[in-house]
């Protein structure tokens, strides 16, 4: 038997992440997050899809 284990990302505190790049790197902070709760959502959805129509323990 083989057991696989799909794994969502957490959310993402977004404005925290922006202003934490601005703390570090200044105005050298890149303006699009290199990762968005939009990006993670999608992810998520297509774990669930791809756990459909299989069997559960």
């Amino acid at each position: 038997m083989m057991l696989i284990v799909l794994i969502t990302p957490p959310p993402i505190y977004e404005e925290g992440r922006r202003q934490y790049a601005t703390s570090v790197y200044g105005e050298k902070a890149m303006t699009a997050l290199e990762r968005t709760n939009e990006v993670s959502g999608n992810y998520g959805q297509r774990c669930k899809k791809r756990r459909a129509g299989r069997k559960s323990f």
